[in-house]
């Protein structure tokens, strides 16, 4: 059954080599790690969803009542994550940063390669389980290292004052 095969292939993903990979050629020049803390948090908070439903949220509605128009929310979801990546791409990273800035880039990559599959659940299935299982593994990823983002600040004794988006990094 559909269903069953979608939550195969969602739980058990191929291996995320298959997302976009940036490397170190792939950023800008760094900056320091305050205006880095501030930076990667405005982007975040820009791109953020406002609407309270996740992606996975939204596939399960779709399929649950095999209606492809549920899928349609996505487009947008999709859009952000790469604005969000060509942002953070243009941030760059101080040195001490840059490995998880990497790891960032990418997790937020992944995202959009899963959220670019779960589109094609119901007009490309095959296709779409190729990508889709890159989300829950960019996910992931990705409050892992903006965990650990916050963990160098903090150790990096970088301190934001209340109107800096920074300081929800290190909160």
């Amino acid at each position: 059954n559909e269903k069953e095969i979608l939550l195969h292939f969602f739980n058990n993903p191929p291996p995320l080599a298959a997302a976009t990979r940036y490397t170190e050629k792939d950023l800008a020049d760094g900056t320091s790690l305050r205006d880095y803390g501030n930076g990667v948090a405005a982007i975040l908070l820009k791109y953020s969803d406002k609407t309270g439903e996740n992606e996975l949220q939204t596939l399960q509605a779709a399929v649950d009542s095999d209606d492809a128009s549920k899928l349609d929310k996505l487009a947008a979801r999709r859009t952000a994550y790469q604005n969000a990546v060509k942002d953070l791409l243009a941030l760059g990273a101080p040195p001490e940063a840059v490995k998880l800035h990497l790891d960032l880039v990418n997790a937020i990559a992944a995202m959009e390669k899963g959220v670019a599959g779960m589109q094609l659940i119901f007009t490309d299935p095959v296709k779409s389980l190729d990508t889709i299982g890159q989300y829950p593994q960019g996910l992931d990823s990705f409050y892992t290292t903006v965990g650990a983002i916050g963990k160098l600040l903090v150790d990096k004794k970088i301190e934001f004052s209340a109107d800096e988006p920074g300081l929800h990094l290190i909160k």
